[in-house]
């Protein structure tokens, strides 16, 4: 099944690697062509490009072994990959989880805009978390996953978020304007955040 992603676009200078990304888009399921484009990754050398292929080949195995359970342990692999992905936004994207298969997860920014991301996505999340730690539901995998677009890097704070909603979070990257706006959009202000306009008495 092709990953309905809109226009996406790989931070890289080589059209093979290009090549290989719009090949994973089309088709996320398949996995041997995966591990070719990570043999191809090792063969051009480099920290990045090594990180990368190893990246691909544990997520691979991981999900071979262990099915879905790849995305709990996608965030903690691939700290030394440098690629960048960047794609739109579409709502109702089940298989947003399956792009860890690609690329780990903060390597991957989504371009989000408020009045596409549904109402049934964000209404199962507490406005006053999303505001506190400054992240946007943008999918819901199943009962325990949320997909999250975060401005900021989000390892440190993943596991209050977690222990608190009693879920877990894939967290994608997102422009720091958009995923505010999203927030204001949905949950509104703080009321911390309203600025008293009252008259001094």
């Amino acid at each position: 099944m092709q990953l309905p992603t809109g226009s996406a676009v790989l931070a890289t200078s080589h059209p093979n690697a290009t090549a290989f990304a719009a090949r994973f888009l089309a088709n996320p399921e398949d996995r041997l062509g995966r591990l070719v484009f990570a043999d191809w990754l090792e063969e051009r050398g480099g920290e990045s490009n090594l990180a990368w292929a190893q990246y691909l080949r544990e997520v691979a195995q991981i999900e071979e072994e262990f099915g879905g359970e790849y995305a709990q342990q996608a965030e903690s692999l691939g700290r030394a990959v440098r690629a960048r992905l960047t794609l739109g936004y579409v709502p109702g994207t089940p298989l947003l989880s399956r792009l860890q298969l690609f690329l780990p997860p903060h390597r991957i920014w989504v371009r989000i805009s408020s009045d596409r991301i549904p109402l049934a996505v964000t209404e199962d999340c507490q406005g006053n978390v999303a505001r506190l730690y400054g992240f946007m539901p943008i999918g819901r995998v199943d009962a325990r996953l949320f997909v999250v677009a975060t401005a900021e890097p989000f390892d440190t704070v993943r596991p209050d978020v977690e222990n608190f909603l009693s879920m877990r979070l894939t967290a994608f990257r997102g422009e720091s304007s958009d995923v505010a706006k999203a927030i204001l959009a949905h949950y509104g202000q703080s009321a911390f955040d309203v600025e008293d306009t009252s008259p001094d008495f």
